[in-house]
């Protein structure tokens, strides 16, 4: 007898709808399983034969053949075996033949029958509302994630034997669908306000949040690099429906746990140490693993003591960044991550901490530029903004006075603002309905959206003379500009935004070149 179940399956951090089919015929006893299968899913058969045994149910001594299709897809973990046990007992007759009709199917069985979470639920039921299920069956601690998929009934269950009798009409679970509120209360540790002085900073910070743009700083020990770095989720904006979306199944896929209610994501902040790997950072393996660009998507990487990290580490962030994703190929097989990050870092200018400081610097000159030479030219090339923290000897004058107006609240207003007419200015020169910054524009887009008035054209032209720009940071700094254009509401470009962008994009040549 023949019989289909609907399952699912992770490419990437994206879902993909799989058919798992059965068929019990006559011949060798045996439970065989094809389909282009990983480790885990061979092991299933023994998992499977476990709980229908313990259910009391007696398997046929026939040959039962499970297919998972579409075969050239690769299926790895454990979410098929739910699917294929329900396959085997349709085709035993021990359930109806259309009691899993556009139904998906998600779950790993223990041996006693309990019915275990799994990973990429998210994504895959994502997949399944595009192709009109109507319903699914999780395990129950999947049902948070599963039930904000409105157009989908979601029955999560415990036990294998829940499951039988459900099919077998002998229960009907309650259906649940889950209300989501919004929070009001700040939810952030850092915030700008309770750091006190390091103006420049803030307003660099301010700029990097408005146009997205990856953000350099440098200073000595102490001075407040990091607390600024992690006062910066609470000044971007809140995701949009699309974003979070994104964000969401990159968690689910990953495995793990939505901390929040799904209209209460916030954009991520993963932290890397110097020692990651660059599989670590990028992601890759013989099956493609997300690294933490992926986990950072639409929010902050942040890269502490950057000339730590190994040189050829973070060589291989560089086609990431550029084209907001990155694509492994294994046997014919295509794996896309998106990398759409804002990257934020921080240094020491040197092994001790303090040049160009000569009454405290205790560094030569070549172990300076052998330090900051672990951060090759393309990826400082990348940066657009590199700002300077000052040490505490210069912002005595500050301490026990905050400004009122840097607030996380207040310059949260401001970025907002800002990316707002960004979106509006790319819906109306482009057509685009995506959520656009200034950071993420082609060249080509420069020439229509960053218009230099005559002030800043003749500043721009002594920049050019005067600076060695590659083509990168000639739109870097244009894109900058532009940015702070947009934190004044201005809709051309003027000499003094020109001139700030200048100041972060080219001011630290003293650190790396001497």
């Amino acid at each position: 007898m023949f019989s289909t179940t609907i399952s699912g399956a992770l490419q990437g951090v994206e879902g993909t709808l799989l058919q798992v089919e059965v068929d019990v015929s006559n011949g060798m006893p045996s439970l065989e399983m094809v389909g282009l299968l990983g480790s885990e899913v061979k092991e299933a058969k023994e998992r499977v034969r476990a709980t229908i045994k313990n259910l009391g149910i007696t398997m046929p001594p026939k040959r039962i053949v499970v297919n998972l299709s579409p075969a050239n897809v690769r299926k790895a973990g454990t979410a098929y075996d739910l699917p294929i046990a329900i396959g085997i007992l349709k085709s035993m007759g021990v359930l109806p033949g259309d009691c899993t009709k556009n139904m998906l199917l998600l779950g790993e069985l223990g041996l006693d029958g309990a019915i275990k979470p799994v990973s990429g639920v998210f994504p895959i039921l994502a997949k399944a509302c595009e192709k009109n299920i109507k319903a699914c069956i999780v395990s129950k601690e999947n049902m948070e994630e599963a039930l904000f998929f409105k157009e989908i009934e979601v029955y999560g269950f415990e036990t294998m034997e829940q499951v039988v009798a459900f099919f077998q009409h002998q229960v009907k679970p309650t259906m649940v669908k889950r209300e989501y509120k919004e929070l009001t209360e700040n939810i952030y540790n850092s915030c700008f306000e309770t750091i006190v002085g390091q103006e420049s900073g803030k307003r660099a910070a301010l700029i990097g949040a408005a146009g997205g743009h990856n953000l350099l700083f440098v200073g000595p020990p102490g001075t407040g690099k990091t607390m600024l770095i992690k006062a910066l989720p609470s000044i971007l904006p809140p995701l949009t429906d699309r974003e979070k979306m994104e964000v969401a199944s990159i968690k689910s896929a990953t495995g793990r746990v939505l901390e929040t209610d799904f209209l209460n994501l916030q954009r991520p902040f993963v932290e890397v140490h110097h020692s990651a790997t660059a599989n670590a950072l990028i992601g890759g393996g013989m099956i493609p693993k997300a690294g933490a660009m992926t986990l950072a998507h639409k929010g902050v990487l942040f890269l502490d003591e950057l000339p730590e990290f190994r040189r050829t580490v973070l060589d291989a962030m560089r086609q990431p960044l550029e084209e907001k994703q990155i694509v492994f190929l294994r046997s014919g097989m295509v794996y896309k991550f998106p990398t759409d990050v804002m990257l934020v870092a921080a240094m020491n200018p040197c092994p001790c901490g303090y040049y160009p400081d000569k009454n405290r610097c205790v560094c030569l000159p070549h172990q300076v530029q052998k330090y900051v030479g672990h951060i090759s030219g393309p990826i400082l090339d990348r940066i657009d903004v590199v700002a300077e923290t000052i040490s505490m000897k210069n912002m005595r004058s500050d301490f026990g006075e905050i400004n009122q107006n840097v607030t996380s609240a207040r310059m949260r207003e401001q970025v907002i603002l800002a990316r707002e007419m960004q979106k509006i200015r790319y819906e109306e020169l482009f057509g685009t309905t995506e959520y656009r910054q200034n950071g993420s524009l082609s060249d080509k887009e420069i020439g229509k959206v960053c218009i230099p008035d005559k002030e800043a054209e003749i500043l721009f032209d002594r920049l050019l003379q005067k600076f060695s720009l590659s083509g990168r940071a000639y739109c870097s700094l244009l894109k900058v500009a532009r940015t702070i254009a947009d934190l004044e509401g201005s809709e051309k470009i003027r000499e003094n935004h020109l001139a700030e962008a200048a100041g972060y994009r080219l001011g630290y040549e003293r650190y790396f070149y001497g």
